[in-house]
């Protein structure tokens, strides 16, 4: 758990105007003109139009939603922004909140669960496949359920939400899945997200992998000067030359910086680069788990970058161990596919 907040604002607006980064809040973007080279939209009910030279778009993604009857109740929620993580918080502290259902065993319904716990909540977790953060190979996945179970959460494998039920006042007080009615204070929907790419193929861009705006290995879109990177955006795979989606902050940040340095003038290229330490392993392993993919006629390998430190910005340690860790995991999947690095 993070104590204050303020902590996850890596910079604000006074910070990019340091950087004499002109950052415009609440302004909504309603088109693109590719041609004339204009972004049209409106602010505080004014409109306006801006030209630019070079643009760069990253709108993000959102979650998935869930088309269940009860799903508009209160208590139900997405975990998306900070924002959407405050009112969480908001609300369980304001309702007294001690059962939690959490829709989706992924990243981020993981995480969410892990915190709930540690907030003393009674947590399950819901799980459409047959085993939990289906990333991870069914035996490493293992290790997952052993961690869940030790920490008493109540998780149902293969199973769905129906519908969110008992509702008393507007709030949620159970869930009903395929197999079983769940009480409830709170329920979060966390079954995936999908690319904010509309505004960019109204305009004519290119859309590729998962409606993500198609790039190239510059990431740059099929629009004349117009750059894309983060969760709205397809990134170039080195290994299989195929493109990706991997909405992931990792991935997003070596994707803006890729972006940024092309859109300046530069030319960087999304790859594997050489960095030190055990992380050669992963390297390794990175290349038979993308062989392994490409076979599957599926996913991915993440850009590792040109250079890795001690420590992340979180504090956590990177090195040999990770490199290990990463290693094993890629090769086990390779090894199942009989390929070999």
């Amino acid at each position: 758990l993070v104590p204050d907040t303020d902590k996850l604002v890596a910079r604000d607006v006074a910070g990019f105007a340091k950087m004499n980064i002109d950052v415009r809040l609440r302004h909504h973007i309603s088109s693109i003109d590719a041609q004339a080279k204009l972004i049209h939209g409106e602010h505080q009910g004014q409109p306006f139009s801006e030209p630019y030279d070079v643009l760069m778009y990253a709108t993000g993604a959102r979650p998935l939603q869930l088309d269940v009857p009860g799903i508009e109740s209160k208590g139900v929620f997405n975990l998306y922004t900070m924002s959407d993580a405050l009112a969480i918080k908001a609300f369980i502290k304001e309702r007294n909140a001690k059962r939690a259902v959490v829709i989706g065993g992924g990243y981020i319904g993981l995480e969410v669960a892990e915190n709930l716990v540690q907030l003393g909540m009674y947590v399950s977790v819901v799980q459409r496949n047959a085993y939990p953060f289906p990333n991870l190979s069914p035996d490493l996945s293992k290790w997952v359920i052993d961690e869940l179970e030790r920490n008493n959460v109540d998780l149902r494998l293969s199973d769905s939400l129906a519908k969110a039920c008992g509702v008393k006042d507007g709030y949620v007080t159970c869930v009903e899945t395929k197999h079983k009615m769940i009480e409830a204070d709170l329920v979060l929907v966390s079954i995936g997200i999908q690319p904010n790419s509309e505004l960019a193929g109204a305009a004519g861009a290119k859309l590729g992998v998962a409606n993500a705006v198609a790039v190239d290995e510059r990431q740059l879109s099929s629009l004349p000067d117009v750059y894309a990177a983060g969760d709205c955006a397809t990134h170039h795979h080195r290994v299989s030359g195929r493109a990706a989606w991997v909405p992931l902050g990792t991935t997003a940040n070596k994707q803006g910086r890729i972006a940024g340095s092309n859109a300046a003038g530069g030319h960087a290229v999304c790859g594997l680069l050489p960095v030190p330490g055990g992380w050669r392993r992963a390297h390794a392993a990175h290349h038979a788990l993308a062989r392994a993919a490409d076979r599957r006629g599926g996913a991915a390998v993440f850009p590792v970058p040109h250079r890795i430190h001690h420590h992340d910005r979180g504090g956590h340690p990177v090195g040999a161990a990770a490199g290990r860790a990463l290693s094993r995991h890629a090769l086990s999947l390779a090894h199942r596919h009989r390929v070999v690095a």
